[in-house]
């Protein structure tokens, strides 16, 4: 089992626009870029916050096949079944570690919770598309670390699809 961050980015390194939105991937349907393939192997699926409630607005829940780990300080009324809140990143990466998932996790976002989990080296692949769009502003993938820290990463796949979006996949050096 593999933490596996799975993630759109514009070229300039935004996930979202400043006030959260996602409307600019619109043109870039997921099931174009093999989601249902990827989808199939995972057994959990790990949100910040502000990601889970974004996805619930959204209608339908998509993800009653996966268990869902929330990292939130605030309780989650009206969970989705198969709903986890977590308070501490570490604990919950403890208790992926321990469980006997025979499928990936996916860390799914926001950047807040990806962050939090690359602290911990926690991540053990990126799969990365970039979006060829400049959003100029909004929120970015990767926010400044209190502490450098270097960990290199091993090119696994690079794929530039017809509509120029490209896949990057590292894995641990």
């Amino acid at each position: 089992m593999k933490l596996r961050v799975y993630i759109a980015t514009s070229v300039d390194g935004f996930v979202a626009t400043p006030d959260g939105g996602v409307d600019w991937l619109a043109s870039y349907p997921g099931d174009g870029y093999g989601y249902q393939e990827f989808i199939a192997g995972i057994g959990a699926i790990v949100f910040g916050r502000a990601t889970f409630d974004q996805v619930l607005g959204m209608g339908d829940w998509p993800y009653a096949a996966q268990d869902v780990h929330v990292l939130t300080s605030r309780p989650i009324v009206h969970a989705p079944p198969r709903t986890t809140a977590w308070g501490e990143a570490e604990a919950l990466v403890r208790h992926l570690r321990a469980s006997a998932l025979d499928r990936d996790v996916w860390v799914a976002g926001g950047p807040r919770s990806i962050e939090a989990l690359r602290g911990l080296d926690a991540v053990d692949a990126w799969e990365l598309y970039v979006i060829p769009l400049l959003l100029g502003d909004g929120i970015p993938l990767f926010s400044r670390v209190r502490e450098p820290s270097q960990r290199p990463l091993h090119l696994v796949d690079a794929h530039a699809f017809p509509d120029g979006v490209v896949r990057l996949v590292w894995e641990r050096a």
